[in-house]
């Protein structure tokens, strides 16, 4: 004889497989708007990543993924490979700086040690945003580390004679490079945040049932 309750464990089952998919942002079990048109946006209420309701995302898995890439949000060839390609320029600006007899502890302190720590935190944020908001977070920081050295460069004249070298542009030119990279960066993140408001949100099973 066959159970009810089985027949009906077994369809609530499969219900909640066909109206649930797993975040690719934080990994949560997200219970999909009711409603919801293929091809539709929506957010994970808990990450506020932006999702689109289609096959692809549904047959998406969590824990499929490289235990790396779920701590890290990316794998370890695209995060340290983008790391070491964004400081490689350190130390042959560096090694240039220093054949010239210029290179001193205070100047290269100043270059290195903001831009290093801008990069280390970017780093560790990588899975904590969507592609799209980290990459306007790099710009924003980007800028933000231009304006600081062009500002550094104004204050200490001397030291725009070891960007001169290679035919850098003043600390004005870097100072406006610095802004732009930034407001580039802030509007972009101002841009994804005002389309994640008006998206509908998809909760978790433990904050929808």
């Amino acid at each position: 004889m066959i159970d009810p309750d089985r027949i009906g464990n077994m369809q609530s089952t499969t219900q909640v497989a066909i109206n649930s998919v797993d975040c690719p942002g934080c990994g949560a079990r997200l219970a999909i708007p009711g409603g919801l048109a293929e091809q539709a946006e929506f957010i994970c209420a808990r990450c506020r990543i932006v999702l689109v309701n289609n096959e692809h995302l549904r047959k998406f898995r969590w824990m499929d993924q490289d235990e790396y890439v779920r701590k890290h949000g990316a794998s370890r060839v695209n995060l340290w490979g983008g790391t070491l390609g964004s400081v490689i320029w350190l130390p042959i600006f560096f090694t240039v700086v220093g054949f010239q007899g210029k290179l001193t502890f205070g100047f290269a302190a100043m270059v290195a040690v903001p831009y290093l720590a801008m990069i280390w935190w970017m780093m560790k944020s990588r899975a904590d945003a969507s592609a799209t908001l980290w990459q306007s977070k790099l710009f924003a920081s980007i800028g933000v580390y231009f304006v600081y050295l062009g500002g550094m460069l104004w204050l200490v004249p001397e030291w725009n004679e070891l960007f001169a070298s290679f035919d850098s542009p003043n600390f004005l030119a870097i100072i406006g490079m610095g802004i732009t990279f930034a407001a580039m960066g802030t509007i972009g993140a101002l841009m994804y945040a005002s389309k994640a408001k008006k998206l509908p949100a998809a909760e978790t099973f433990e904050e929808s049932s």
